[in-house]
C-alpha cells in the first residue's frame, strides 16, 4: 500500500509494428486507497536527445571509438562493483 501522497513512477519501452517509443506512467493513490489516478506520457523525442547526447559525450564523431570520458565512467563503475564485490581486477591502459 501507497501513502496518497507517494507518486510511483517507472519508464518502459513499447514496440509496434517495429517502431520503438518509450513512456512514462506516473501512479497516485487517491484519499481512499480505493482508487488510483494514472498518467502515461509518451516521451520517445526526449529520449531519443538523450541518447544522442549521450553518444555524443562519450564517442567520437569521426571514428566512432570510445573516448576518454567513457573510459572514466566504466572504469568507475568497474572499480565499484569490485569493491561492493569484494573482487580483485585490474586495468592495463596502452595509450597510442
Amino acid at each position: 500500500a501507497t501513502r496518497s501522497d507517494e507518486v510511483v513512477s517507472f519508464e518502459y519501452q513499447l514496440t509496434v509494428r517495429g517502431a520503438k517509443s518509450w513512456f512514462e506512467a506516473r501512479i497516485t493513490a487517491l484519499h481512499d486507497h480505493q482508487q488510483a489516478v494514472c498518467v502515461v506520457r509518451n516521451f520517445t523525442e526526449l529520449h531519443e536527445a538523450r541518447q544522442q547526447l549521450e553518444s555524443m559525450a562519450h564517442y567520437d564523431a569521426l571514428t566512432g571509438l570510445a573516448n576518454r570520458a567513457l573510459l572514466d565512467k566504466l572504469l568507475e563503475q568497474s572499480v565499484r562493483s569490485a569493491r561492493r564485490n569484494n573482487q580483485r581486477m585490474g586495468v592495463l591502459f596502452i595509450d597510442l
